[in-house]
């Protein structure tokens, strides 16, 4: 159970602010809960947050939360590399603790952690320890990242994953909250089950979808994804399957790629980005879930909506992936396999009714651990815990 204030400040209401670059669609279930389970705790919390820019405006998946506070933010480029500025230090004054992302491009970080030199703010960092998407992953944002985020009182990890990376870092694992990352998986299963045979009918007939082999792709159009290896893998499950059809869902930077390859390949339906309730009924039509590179909280959509998810081991996978257990509630494909191997998998799982069963209940076993529930107990219990830990010195701290 959360520790609650003392008697001797229990008539200060302590403030924390969340800063975060955007709020994304799949992250809003969890802001509001957060904010009214800390609330019945007598935290107030504050969102600041800003509209996307640059490559995150191609993506065109946020949402603007009504008790948010909306910020201007502004993009700079140096080299490739994108860096954005959110002016928000004004909303943040007077807040007993502040919750930044672990971004190294996000420069307002660093006003805060010189505020912090001066005991000005206690400063808490919430992210994956560092970037799992080696594509893009820069080594000088990398050691950025690291110097950066040593410089904290509290650490919100996404996962264990994450808070091993974390205390690889040299951050204290008695300062780590392992949040469990996750989404609205309830809200998944409900809106499933809302869903009729009529509705699959009706869908089917606008989407123009024939076969009865059908696959799903939902994510981000972007490099780290490894889309040209899905199409590759797509076409050579085509020829040996022939009814064979692949729904993707999603927005991003490679989105006018996609559509050029699409173009020639009619079996291949992309009806834009589907959130929330939307997305559900082209989930159900599908029959596997096709994530070859970077899966992330997709995994989560696969759990709630009992899909067999097959993806490539080394991809670059987000720390959801500690969620994967491989047979039981996804199939992992070994590294560098080639695409029409990856295909041929793919083919063999949506024909083998019996390894589906069992996949789907581990995903029923997998939704009920990963929530956004259980993400929220665990993030209120660090709130807890970094309001009430004595500051943390540089000299307090052990380097690794």
């Amino acid at each position: 159970m959360a520790p609650t204030p003392s008697s001797s400040t229990a008539q200060h209401r302590p403030v924390v602010v969340i800063v975060y670059k955007t709020v994304p669609q799949y992250r809003e279930a969890f802001f509001n809960r957060l904010r009214e389970r800390l609330d019945a705790d007598g935290i107030e919390l504050r969102l600041v947050y800003s509209d996307p820019v640059g490559s995150l405006a191609t993506r065109r998946d946020t949402v603007s939360p009504v008790w948010g506070l909306r910020v201007p933010s502004r993009m700079f480029r140096l080299g490739s590399r994108e860096l954005i500025w959110q002016s928000c230090l004004s909303q943040t004054r007077g807040a007993d603790l502040i919750i930044l992302e672990q971004a190294a491009r996000l420069l307002v970080n660093y006003v805060y952690l010189l505020r912090r030199q001066f005991g000005r703010v206690r400063l808490a960092f919430w992210g994956h320890g560092r970037n799992f998407q080696l594509k893009t992953a820069s080594r000088a944002g990398e050691w950025i990242k690291k110097h950066m985020s040593c410089a904290a009182d509290w650490w919100f990890a996404y996962n264990r994953t994450s808070a091993q990376v974390m205390q690889g870092l040299g951050i204290p694992a008695e300062r780590i909250t392992a949040v469990n990352n996750a989404i609205d998986t309830a809200a998944l299963v409900r809106w499933s089950a809302e869903t009729t045979a009529a509705d699959l009918a009706q869908l089917r007939r606008e989407l123009g979808l024939c076969g009865h082999n059908v696959a799903i792709f939902t994510g981000g159009l972007y490099r780290d994804k490894n889309l040209d290896y899905l199409i590759a893998a797509a076409d050579a499950l085509r020829g040996r399957c022939p009814d064979f059809e692949l729904i993707m869902l999603g927005d991003g930077p490679d989105v006018g790629a996609l559509q050029e390859a699409i173009r020639s390949r009619p079996w291949i339906h992309y009806p834009g980005t589907r959130f929330d309730r939307d997305k559900v009924p082209y989930w159900m039509l599908a029959k596997v879930a096709l994530v070859p590179g970077a899966v992330g909280l997709v995994i989560l959509d696969a759990f709630a909506l009992e899909m067999p998810l097959l993806t490539v081991a080394e991809m670059g996978h987000g720390p959801e992936m500690e969620y994967a257990i491989p047979g039981e509630n996804c199939i992992i494909a070994p590294a560098a396999t080639p695409p029409e191997e990856y295909a041929e998998m793919a083919l063999l799982l949506m024909r083998d009714e019996e390894r589906c069963e069992k996949i789907k209940a581990g995903c029923r076993r997998a939704r009920a651990e990963y929530n956004v529930d259980r993400m929220v107990d665990h993030f209120v219990g660090g709130v807890h815990r970094a309001l009430t830990a004595p500051r943390l010195c540089r000299r307090n701290r052990t380097h690794g």
